[in-house]
């Protein structure tokens, strides 16, 4: 089963706390026929003005690192086509994650998708509550696992109010993948492209992707949508 991970950019959807709202709006319609193409000929165009570290999306080693490489700089083989592991994290002791919790041995080039069950709270006001996270133990724990994306299906993969970011600052040190993603336990593989965006020094330091999850062993209920980060 395929099922869609990425969410729908909308004016009154989810933002980050602090983040500006999303400006959606069409900049061209079907209204508008002829010129300048054909008598009758019309296209429809959409125009977004937003931050793109929302809904679903990927973080280059650039969003943290100043000299880091954006998605232009990241092969497509680290985003396509992933053999993944999920850890079932719902029953966990406190918000942080421990690293026993993960088999290390098995991640090595793999996606390692986190369930904590965080994304039931998703475009709710509960869902930017202090959530699971991952300390900087278990972040240089699966530095030293080499899997190629590391998820987790709440806000934030480090703890909110850590100041320091420990996993962002290892994992995308390391150049590794981090998704969110709600799942149950069983095999699973995921993919996501991002939109590769150019501008006068800017670069991909967060994109939105479209994202997509392969699942065998899971119930396609309980995939849904959530907020892929790769590293």
């Amino acid at each position: 089963m395929i099922v869609d991970l990425s969410h729908p950019i909308v004016r009154d959807g989810f933002i980050y706390p602090g983040f500006p709202a999303p400006e959606v709006f069409q900049w061209r319609s079907h209204s508008q026929k002829g010129r300048p193409y054909a008598p009758g000929v019309s296209f429809a165009m959409t125009r977004v003005n937003a931050v793109m570290n929302i809904g679903t999306y990927l973080d280059s080693p650039l969003h943290r690192y100043e000299k880091g490489p954006d998605f232009t700089g990241v092969p497509l083989e680290r985003l396509v086509d992933l053999p993944g592991v999920v850890v079932d994290a719902r029953r966990r002791p406190g918000r942080k994650l421990p690293v026993a919790l993960f088999p290390r041995k098995e991640l090595r080039g793999k996606a390692l998708l986190i369930l904590t069950g965080w994304a039931e709270r998703w475009n709710t006001p509960r869902y930017t509550e202090p959530g699971p996270f991952l300390g900087k133990d278990v972040s240089a724990a699966l530095v030293d696992a080499e899997p190629t994306l590391v998820g987790i299906d709440c806000m934030n993969i480090d703890d909110t109010e850590d100041g320091e970011r420990p996993a962002h600052t290892l994992l995308l040190g390391a150049k590794d993948p981090d998704l969110r993603a709600p799942l149950q336990p069983g095999e699973a593989g995921a993919e996501a492209i991002p939109l590769l965006l150019r501008a006068a020094g800017v670069g991909g330091r967060g994109e939105l992707p479209r994202a997509r999850l392969r699942h065998r062993g899971l119930r396609g209920d309980a995939c849904d949508s959530s907020t892929f980060r790769f590293r």
